[in-house]
């Protein structure tokens, strides 16, 4: 293969490697409230793209000895370069920018509950859905119409480098600024949905943690107020209400507090905040039983050691005794007896002998 083939080749395993490192280890892509931020995400790999596409250019005029008069000539790699560029690399900021001044405010004002998501909980699919996992139409688009724009770019680039950066068509901006537009405004109007993060189960009591759930501040009328909690589709008395944190009265299912559970909420103002299920706890059992107990005797333990095998020990000729209607016994060395009532290994009790 001749340099650009091998310019080529390294160009492309190396954005195969940032992206699988990007989806892999996705830091540089949350928002402050924990999940893959769209906005984010776009203006990153925008800024990401365009150095790729840069340092390829620098290595292969290396590599094939073009050397810096290359750049600086008439028909040089970066005379593509246009305002167009610089739309597609400061459009996706200006969106980033913007959405997060935007929810800042609302959130500040306490028109908008964003609760910090469960350690874990990033994901791809974030780029497309909102804060209760539906998709959202607006993030959809933008998602579309950036990736779309971006093949536009890499894809003729990796066909023939020696080109420099490619030329686009003027209209490939409105693909990328109405999308954001719209991405702008979805932001702005929005209607602030009820988010829950976490729940808590425990005797009688079911406790739901996350935002939005009433709106913030004094309310005229709690009561009116107070929203409605299902669980596993079936809804349950609300016994104290605040707007980060609801708890329901809540009778423990067969399996106990550790049970899996599928709890909803539904605010005063009719809005559906995510389903959340809670994934069983190990082990499970009754909410009031008590673990019972090892039992010590079925305890494993050392397994016993036998006794050792007495040892016979040969006995001297045994003497008679004087004692009239006695068995005879036997002296034994050492001051042992011998006879009919001797222990194991042939050693009795030293038995008394009787007086003269």
């Amino acid at each position: 293969m001749d340099v650009r083939a091998w310019v080529t080749l390294g160009a492309a395993i190396a954005a195969a490697a940032g992206a699988v490192g990007l989806a892999t280890r996705r830091g540089p892509l949350l928002g402050k409230d924990g999940r893959v931020s769209t906005s984010r995400t776009f203006a990153l790999l925008w800024s990401l793209v365009l150095a790729w596409m840069l340092v390829t250019l620098l290595v292969y005029a290396l590599a094939d000895g073009r050397g810096m008069e290359w750049f600086g000539g008439p028909d040089g790699p970066l005379d593509p370069i246009t305002p167009l560029y610089l739309l597609l690399l400061g459009g996706p900021y200006l969106a980033h920018l913007g959405a997060k001044e935007i929810v800042s405010a609302r959130v500040s004002g306490g028109r908008l509950a964003k609760p910090r998501a469960a350690a874990g909980e990033d994901r791809l699919r974030d780029l497309v859905h909102d804060d209760t996992g539906r998709t959202d139409l607006a993030d959809f688009q933008y998602v579309l119409f950036n990736a779309v724009a971006l093949a536009y770019v890499v894809v003729p680039f990796l066909c023939d480098i020696r080109r420099g950066l490619p030329d686009l068509p003027a209209e490939i901006a409105l693909l990328t600024g109405a999308p954001a537009a719209a991405y702008l405004a979805n932001k702005a109007v929005s209607r602030p949905v009820p988010v829950i993060t976490a729940v808590t189960p425990g005797p009688g009591v079911l406790v739901l943690s996350g935002g939005g759930f009433v709106p913030a501040g004094p309310l005229p009328d709690p009561v009116a107020a107070a929203p409605a909690v299902l669980v596993d589709g079936s809804p349950v008395p609300v016994l104290a209400a605040a707007p980060d944190r609801v708890e329901a009265a809540w009778e423990p299912p067969p399996g106990g507090v550790g049970a899996p559970v599928s709890v909803q909420l539904v605010t005063a103002a009719q809005l559906l905040s995510n389903v959340f299920v809670r994934p069983p706890d190990a082990p499970t059992g009754p909410a009031d039983a008590p673990r019972p107990a090892p039992d010590p005797v079925a305890a494993p333990g050392p397994e016993p050691v036998p006794a050792p095998l007495p040892v016979p020990v040969p006995a001297p000729e045994a003497l008679p005794l004087n004692s009239p209607g006695t068995a005879p016994e036997r002296r034994v060395a050492g001051g042992g007896d011998t006879g009919p009532e001797a222990g194991p290994g042939g050693i009795s009790p030293r038995s008394e002998r009787p007086g003269p």
